[in-house]
């Protein structure tokens, strides 16, 4: 969605990825299950790496967001 320029899309899904990555680190092991949830060091790791490139995407997305509102906002008042 972002490379189509969607930036709203983008920043919805990015911010749906990120609340799932953070739910699989932090509510998922503590869940009864069976077999029991659990990730290995590297496997937190990993998902705190990926958190973070999401948060920097959906940041980045924002940004074009509120380019084009302003770009937008500077057409209308011309």
């Amino acid at each position: 969605d972002e490379y189509m320029g969607r930036t709203d899309d983008a920043v919805v899904f990015y911010s749906k990825a990120v609340r799932l990555l953070v739910f699989l680190l932090v509510e998922a092991p503590s869940l009864i299950l069976n077999p029991p949830f659990s990730l290995t060091n590297s496997g937190r790791c990993r998902l705190r790496s990926y958190i973070d490139v999401l948060n920097n995407r959906q940041s980045i997305s924002r940004s074009q967001r509120m380019a084009l509102l302003k770009g937008g906002d500077q057409q209308c008042s011309s």
